[in-house]
């Protein structure tokens, strides 16, 4: 038999997509999505906003060294027992229901994209349907 290998295009893959996991009452950032913030790994907590721009729902996921009001801890994702320092994890089941309804908290994920803020480079945006 002749085999032939399979090409996988890194853009379609996901593997270098900057997306937002929302499901399971989270947002899991991609990698990728945080190699969008210099040095994500110094930030401890987010501020959430929204806002529904040309007709699609904007969140928006301020990334902050200090705790302040309003603000939700970011927790990192482990791999083999080892913290991944570039990794965002925000868990909120209520708050997720809120912002993203029955899709936030449903047992499967769905992505989105995301994009750094022209005007705060501290902030990444979700754009969500």
């Amino acid at each position: 038999m002749a085999w032939e290998l399979v090409k996988i295009n890194n853009n379609k893959s996901g593997k270098y997509s900057a997306y937002a996991s929302i499901g399971f009452g989270s947002i899991v950032l991609s990698s990728a999505a945080c190699d969008l913030v210099e040095n994500v790994g110094k930030y401890k907590f987010v501020q959430l906003y929204k806002t529904r721009q040309g007709g699609g729902l904007r969140v928006g996921i301020k990334l902050l060294e200090n705790c302040a009001e309003n603000t939700i801890k970011i927790t990192k994702r482990k791999i083999n027992g080892e913290v991944m320092e570039k990794s965002v994890c925000i868990n909120n089941k209520p708050l997720m229901e809120e912002i993203f309804g029955i899709q936030g908290t449903q047992n499967k994920a769905t992505r989105y994209s995301v994009k750094l803020d022209e005007q705060d480079h501290t902030m990444l945006v979700i754009y969500g349907e």
